[in-house]
């Protein structure tokens, strides 16, 4: 066999090896037009939200300055267009099972990828920001139609109560081809979106006295699963009600106190991930509440009283929402927002399961 033909037979054997491997760059340089099918994608993720606007309307007292920078603190970490680890996933467009997936690390909000799949027809699903998000379950990826994200516990009959994402998270959806042409590779490009919201309770305890103890603050009426194929959410039963902790914000000075947590979007006739984002986030209210702030008040004769702060405007995907509230001796909870319905139950005891009506 001479040289030369070596040489063929080996660029051949490596095309062929490689056709089932994808990865983020070329894996052959070779001239092997027989055997070329990789295709390049360039995915861009879009952070569409009304995060700052949101922030100049409510903060916007010189005594809301130090949860101005709490605030933008916690967002800048963990509400930003990064997407740090992607998962890449292809699924056959005949039986929908999943053909090849690959992990890799980005760091970016705009990367390329050249993949090299078996000639056919594929659905791929791109998923962005999973590895930071422990209370986050990816679930039944084998299948492209029942890929999903979960934040129910696993034991949900035990306990509803779930701590806050720590990142937001990042999708997007396309159609494959693979198909072997000695034509040049047009990228496609695909676009990721945000699956997320976020929540931010302001309370001024300047009225409280020093009888508080440590407030806790839970965010219901959110989605509980979000289905990846088709940007659908699906929200829990009342059995099941999902209640997401909010976490405390470290402020130094004055007499505020902020809790935020980081979640799926409220139920809505328009609820999807967003891709249009004018006017989007003035979405109507509803007849009734669509979602709550459970706050949760210790006082200084032992007991905790509970208010609910009951919103009927929805919360949609990439939207912030602040609101301010202020605490008093009793533990009770008001708003001056007459948009915000507030109720103290007087039956409620901690550590008793309570079924909201959304």
């Amino acid at each position: 066999m001479t040289m030369r033909r070596k040489y063929f037979y080996l660029a051949t054997l490596l095309c062929c090896s490689v056709a089932l491997l994808p990865g983020c760059k070329s894996l052959v340089d070779e001239d092997l037009s027989d055997c070329n099918n990789e295709h390049r994608i360039d995915y861009r993720v879009n952070l569409i939200t009304n995060m700052d606007h949101e922030i100049r309307e409510v903060l916007d007292k010189p005594e809301d300055k130090p949860v101005e920078t709490a605030v933008r603190a916690w967002l800048g970490d963990s509400f930003t267009d990064i997407a740090h680890d992607v998962v890449f996933s292809f699924y056959d467009a005949a039986d929908g099972k999943r053909a090849s997936e690959t992990q890799e690390t980005m760091d970016k909000s705009e990367f390329s990828c050249t993949w090299r799949l078996p000639k056919g027809q594929y659905t791929h699903l791109c998923l962005a920001n999973l590895d930071r998000n422990a209370s986050l379950q990816y679930s039944n990826e084998e299948s492209a139609s029942a890929a999903s994200l979960s934040m129910l516990p696993d034991n949900p009959a035990e306990t509803s109560v779930v701590p806050s994402l720590s990142s937001i998270v990042f999708t997007g959806r396309t159609s494959y081809e693979s198909r072997y042409s000695d034509q040049p590779d047009t990228p496609e490009t695909l676009d990721l979106y945000t699956a997320n919201s976020a929540t931010a309770l302001v309370l001024d305890l300047s009225k409280a006295g020093t009888g508080i103890g440590d407030i806790q603050v839970r965010v219901a009426g959110m989605a509980a699963i979000f289905h990846v194929a088709d940007n659908s959410y699906t929200f829990p039963t009342q059995a099941e009600a999902l209640q997401i902790a909010a976490s405390k914000l470290a402020i130094t000075e004055g007499t505020q106190q902020c809790y935020a947590a980081l979640h799926f979007p409220s139920k809505d006739t328009r609820t999807r991930v967003v891709s249009e984002p004018e006017g989007y986030f003035d979405a109507p209210e509803s007849d009734s509440p669509v979602w709550v702030w459970m706050v949760n008040v210790p006082i200084a004769d032992g007991t905790v009283t509970q208010s609910v702060l009951s919103l009927k405007k929805p919360l949609l995907p990439g939207q912030l929402k602040i609101l301010k509230a202020k605490v008093h001796d009793t533990g009770i909870v008001t708003v001056n927002d007459p948009s915000v319905g507030v109720s103290v139950p007087l039956d409620w005891n901690e550590g008793i399961h309570q079924e909201i009506d959304l």
